[in-house]
């Protein structure tokens, strides 16, 4: 991508695209980095979601959808293999991210150049330790074994103009077979995913057209891409925002100096989507239709490094952003494809603190309507949103501001329909889509900028929630 050029302006160390850990493979890249002596340590990882609770049985799983491994041959700022091995340093920072980040599963999406000409037995990135996890007697993910929990599930899959996720298998035929389905966008051959047990998603919605989409008939959209946000000519051409606003204010942010909690360059890079959620309220009012978010992770955008020694783009650090939250009933392959092709998810960006307590439902007299799922409108039925706080928040930092609304969408309007800072429970007046946002004022993390640019502390979004269908 022409980003990856435009970024290098973001390096601010010797420009190297190695992380602290290629010195060291056992380095403890989890640990905390101190900003101040009077500031709590930055955390650099996540907590695990066996700490969210269990709400109505379902257990959270979360997890990066979209992102590339050294069988991209973008990936690794292009050296994604050496001497036809895969580049052992950057895998390491692959794995030792998912594990930093407690992931509980990553879909990876390779390009098809490079990753169709390896066994689809290499996709599975096992190594020493690692479970490969069979059905049937076939391996359909592997358990990468993390010092720290459970380890995290990872599951092959593809990106090119669509991508199938949670595959199998490669295509059936020879190699030049395999690059030509991969690259393909013909529903009939997206069906073929599916019959081998995957399911298909498209990336970059904003490329597509809403007529396109419906035609194709994907079984989950994004609704915010990273690449997407940060590169010009997508934001200019198909966001209609500033071309180069992202990067500026990202360099602005990376030169400072004393360097402020790096990982919060975010808030200089991110702005939502518009383009893709219009296509996903559209695409919601025909039906179900899950919304993610893309990390589209490559380490090949941002070499240099910022100012915590680590380069801008690694794995941990766009991990460490956002993520996709399932509802299910079991962390098992099964749960996971079962929760992300039902919609039972929110999306949260992380980067402003893990969501705690978040909860959207529809209640009628007889059921209880989850994300992803349909209710019938009577008398009495009534949305219900719980607004989450921020897991493990330092009582010594300023406290945030929360904004919770639910929306309706109907005949290609979105209105919101009740709002506050506090849970909201409203009976619903008419059918229609209803789905709820979360934004916050990041405030608790102003004091990790060290007096830098206290503009960027602004209202943003933290949580989208599954859609409900009230029918």
């Amino acid at each position: 991508m022409r980003v990856a050029s435009l970024l290098t302006l973001l390096g601010c160390g010797d420009g190297g695209s190695n992380s602290p850990a290629d010195a060291d493979s056992d380095s403890d890249t989890d640990s905390d980095t101190d900003t101040s002596p009077d500031l709590p340590p930055w955390d650099r990882g996540l907590p695990g979601t066996e700490r969210i609770d269990v709400v109505r049985g379902w257990a959270t799983a979360r997890g990066i959808i979209h992102c590339h491994s050294v069988y991209s041959h973008d990936a690794c700022d292009g050296d994604n293999t050496i001497g036809g091995k895969p580049n052992e340093p950057c895998l390491a920072r692959f794995r030792d991210a998912i594990c930093d980040t407690r992931q509980d599963f990553v879909m990876l999406t390779d390009h098809d150049a490079e990753m169709a000409d390896f066994p689809f037995e290499d996709m599975f990135l096992t190594r020493e330790d690692d479970e490969a996890v069979l059905d049937g007697g076939v391996q359909v993910a592997s358990r990468i074994r993390c010092e720290d929990g459970p380890g995290t599930l990872l599951f092959p899959g593809a990106e090119n103009a669509i991508m199938p996720v949670m595959l199998r298998e490669h295509p059936a035929g020879n190699v030049d077979a395999r690059h030509e389905a991969y690259n393909t966008e013909d529903p009939v051959v997206a069906q073929q995913f599916r019959d081998q047990g995957g399911l298909v998603l498209v990336p970059h919605t904003e490329h597509w057209s809403i007529d396109a989409l419906r035609a194709f008939g994907p079984d989950g959209i994004e609704i915010y891409n990273l690449h997407a946000n940060i590169d010009p000519d997508i934001r200019s051409e198909w966001l209609g925002l500033d071309s180069f606003g992202a990067i500026g204010a990202a360099v602005e942010y990376s030169l400072a100096d004393p360097a402020p909690g790096a990982d919060l360059v975010f808030l200089a890079l991110f702005e939502e989507s518009p383009t893709d959620l219009d296509r996903w309220d559209a695409l919601l009012e025909d039906g179900p239709m899950p919304g993610i978010l893309g990390t589209d992770a490559h380490e090949n955008s941002i070499p240099g490094e910022l100012g915590d020694g680590e380069r801008g783009d690694s794995y941990r650090r766009m991990m460490r952003w956002f993520g996709n939250y399932l509802r299910v009933d079991s962390i098992d392959p099964d749960g996971i494809k079962d929760a992300l092709e039902n919609g039972r998810m929110y999306a949260a960006f992380h980067a402003f603190g893990v969501p705690e307590g978040f909860d959207f439902r529809v209640e009628t007299a007889a059921s209880t309507a989850e994300m992803g799922e349909t209710s019938v409108w009577e008398a009495g039925a009534t949305a219900h949103l719980s607004v989450p706080t921020v897991m493990d928040l330092d009582p010594t930092l300023p406290a945030p501001e929360v904004r919770a609304t639910i929306l309706r969408v109907a005949e290609g309007v979105r209105e919101t329909v009740a709002g506050g800072d506090e849970d909201l429970a409203i009976e619903l007046d008419e059918p229609g889509v209803y789905r709820a946002e979360i934004r916050i004022v990041p405030r608790h993390v102003e004091p990790y900028l060290l007096g830098y640019e206290p503009e960027l502390i602004r209202e943003v979004i933290w949580v989208y929630s599954g859609a409900i269908r009230v029918e």
